[in-house]
């Protein structure tokens, strides 16, 4: 039996005042530098976090459709996307997905919802 490997040294340490990773700026050197053009994203608009709850709504609800659904949603994208942003504009929807998020009424609705959305879009 071969001896037991002594345990390699975490790359990550874990102290009072943060993270480290026990590499210094200068170390990165090439590696570190941005791998594409900043000018790229020139005139293109601000992009917003993705917010988790509803992330996570959009998700579970999609991967609840069979491959008919999905595609009948797809053909309807229209559609959906104009249901949605009514959705969005439902205050008690906005409140489900942006503070609060783990209350059981607000997972409950936020999760109704946008069932409620598909199964319309669904049927139209």
């Amino acid at each position: 039996m071969p001896p037991s490997a002594e345990p390699a040294e975490p790359a990550v340490e874990f102290t009072d005042t943060g993270v480290s990773t026990g590499i210094e700026a200068e170390d990165i050197g090439e590696a570190g530098r941005m791998p594409f053009d900043p000018e790229q994203f020139h005139g293109v608009g601000r992009r917003y976090p993705i917010d988790k709850a509803l992330f996570e709504v959009q998700a579970v609800t999609v991967t609840g459709c069979d491959a008919g659904e999905l595609e009948t949603l797809h053909r309807r994208a229209r559609i959906l996307e104009r249901k949605f942003k009514k959705l969005m504009d439902d205050l008690a929807f906005h409140d489900a997905i942006s503070s609060g998020t783990g209350s059981a009424h607000k997972v409950n609705y936020r999760f109704q919802s946008m069932k409620d959305l598909f199964r319309e879009v669904l049927s139209a």
